[in-house]
């Protein structure tokens, strides 16, 4: 996979200039229930700390980023720009969280700490910015009505009008220079916005790379906090 993938994405640049239709940002319900992810395992970084996913959202609404591989320029990229409203997030009255995946079928780590320590840099994503494990990849089974998402990678990289070229080619050097394809990749991420009562927003990653817009977001914040809390 490390070999294909790094061919394959070396034709990012190239079609990354592609023009594409513009599709309207259109808001969705929520398919998933809060309690469908509210006893998740997870386990804090650094100490490693086990916790319930519930105590995220138990005293303000969570943003909570499902991340998909954290050595990846499109994840790092992806990150960087959600902790960028980090700020504006916690000023309507919420947290910002990103979750990782945590251990596969046979108990193995799925990231390694040398990932997290990468990917935790401040550049894609704070030091002080709450970051778990999701043990049993909860989060990543509710994004998939109780089943993982898998891409199939072929295809979406020879797809020539997808998403992820679009968005690569608008990714800093330096964020491409410094990235890696270690771990596993297929396994779809997304985002919730969750308060103590339900689950508000909810974005599923459909190409490698599609983020969630900002701007429905921060208005998922602002109607949790009108619901809850």
């Amino acid at each position: 996979l490390g070999t294909s993938a790094a061919v394959l994405v070396g034709i990012a640049a190239a079609l990354a200039t592609r023009p594409m239709t513009t599709v309207a940002t259109v808001r969705l319900a929520p398919t998933a229930r809060q309690g469908d992810i509210a006893g998740a395992k997870l386990t804090k970084l650094p100490g490693r700390e086990s916790v319930k996913a519930s105590i995220l959202w138990q005293d303000k609404p969570a943003v909570v980023l499902v991340l998909r591989r954290p050595g990846g320029v499109l994840c790092r990229s992806e990150a960087a720009e959600l902790h960028a409203q980090k700020a504006s997030i916690e000023a309507k009255g919420g947290r910002l969280v990103c979750l990782l995946k945590g251990k596969d079928d046979k108990g193995e780590d799925m990231v390694t700490d040398e990932e997290v320590n990468e990917f935790r840099n401040d550049k894609y994503w704070g030091k002080a910015t709450d970051l778990y494990f999701d043990d049993d990849l909860t989060f990543f089974k509710t994004l998939g009505n109780g089943k993982v998402r898998k891409k199939n990678f072929a295809a979406a990289f020879l797809n020539p009008f997808s998403t992820m070229y679009k968005r690569y080619g608008k990714i800093d050097e330096s964020t491409k220079k410094n990235a890696n394809l270690n771990g596993e990749g297929l396994i779809m991420g997304g985002l919730f916005v969750v308060n103590d009562l339900e689950i508000i927003f909810q974005h599923k990653e459909k190409d490698f790379g599609t983020v969630a817009p900002i701007e429905l977001v921060l208005d998922a914040v602002d109607e949790a906090m009108k619901g809850g809390q």
